[in-house]
């Protein structure tokens, strides 16, 4: 496949987030809806998407979800089956969606019918990296309003886009024996906020944007389970937050997941902290690889996130960042991500 698409963790800091919650399994009979019935929430997706491209003059519409092939899967980013559509025309994958199975919302969309013309084999090639014709604040403006789509519906809110530009793909051109650079895409990634405007540390929106063909991949992770309990608590004072976070960290550097990543971390500089809504969890007692997955879905808390440099002594010149959750309203330890 050409691009990761459906990424197992929305990571906005580090990969590795573990946790003790066991894995929920997932039910595939009672109150899911049907597969006619997700049919029709993707195609009223669909719908909105085509305007949204019609409006905007991008090329390339959503191929009809009537053509997709149905299945139920699971997904460990979810703890509900998900309705899994594609469609496969001579060979070439034209549209793949993932929609929640009891609630209808579309999470994981990609109209590679788009994608292809920007990034496949047909894609027009460059010498040179090709200067982005849009400002930052204009991919970030087309992005808020194709998010959208997939987050309005449901009450959702989203904070301030950060959108990056590169030029990822590329391909070998025969006739003058070089590397050629495709058009550049801009990924854009939105935070969820909650209505006080306190950021979700891993829940959020993903995309890719190609300025020729607009938005053609879309991810939406809305799993941590929060309703504002802790939107208006004063929060722990930095020192004391400093104090817990050090303790914090040494124990998940002594963590299996610690010593198997960081053996002897050590820190070095001054943290970077800042409030975010998490979900705990707890590196002592990692299972498995999946456990990073499901303690994203537990209850949201507001708490201080600490941010340290780490280095192997061995090799102190590399450093990776581990960050420590402090409950912002007591002070106790929540877990982290290596």
């Amino acid at each position: 496949m050409i691009r990761l698409i459906f990424l197992a963790v929305f990571v906005f800091l580090a990969p590795h987030v573990v946790s003790q919650i066991s894995n929920p399994g997932i039910a595939f009979a009672g109150n899911n809806l049907s597969e006619a019935e997700l049919r029709q929430a993707l195609t009223k997706t669909c719908d909105q998407v085509n305007a949204y491209y019609q409006t905007e003059h991008f090329p390339i519409p959503v191929p009809s979800p009537a053509l997709c092939s149905f299945a139920f899967k699971s997904d460990p980013n979810y703890q509900e089956p998900i309705g899994f559509f594609d469609l496969d025309q001579n060979h070439e994958l034209r549209l793949e969606a993932k929609v929640l199975a009891k609630s209808g919302r579309v999470v994981s969309f990609a109209n590679f019918a788009a994608f292809h013309e920007a990034y496949g084999v047909r894609a027009h090639l460059y010498s040179e990296k090709p200067a982005p014709k849009w400002t930052k604040d204009k991919a970030v403006e087309m992005a808020s309003k194709f998010a959208a789509i997939f987050v309005q519906p449901w009450g959702n809110q989203l904070g301030k886009p950060n959108a990056t530009f590169d030029w990822q793909f590329t391909a070998f051109d025969k006739a003058t024996h070089s590397i050629k650079f495709k058009e550049g895409e801009w990924s854009i990634t939105l935070r969820r906020v909650t209505a006080s405007g306190i950021p979700f540390l891993t829940d959020g929106v993903q995309m890719g944007l190609s300025e020729n063909y607009g938005p053609s991949i879309v991810n939406v992770f809305f799993r941590a389970q929060y309703n504002g309990e802790d939107d208006h608590i004063t929060p722990l004072a930095k020192d004391k937050t400093l104090i817990e976070a050090y303790k914090g960290l040494a124990r998940l550097l002594a963590s299996p997941s610690g010593k198997s990543w960081l053996p002897g971390g050590q820190s070095k500089g001054n943290p970077e902290m800042a409030l975010y809504i998490v979900c705990p969890n707890d590196l002592q007692t990692n299972k498995s690889m999946l456990d990073m997955v499901y303690a994203q879905q537990g209850k949201g808390r507001l708490a201080w996130v600490v941010t340290y440099a780490v280095y192997n002594p061995s090799t102190p010149a590399v450093t990776d960042q581990v960050s420590v959750y402090i409950d912002a309203k007591n002070g106790s330890f929540l877990g982290g991500t290596l």
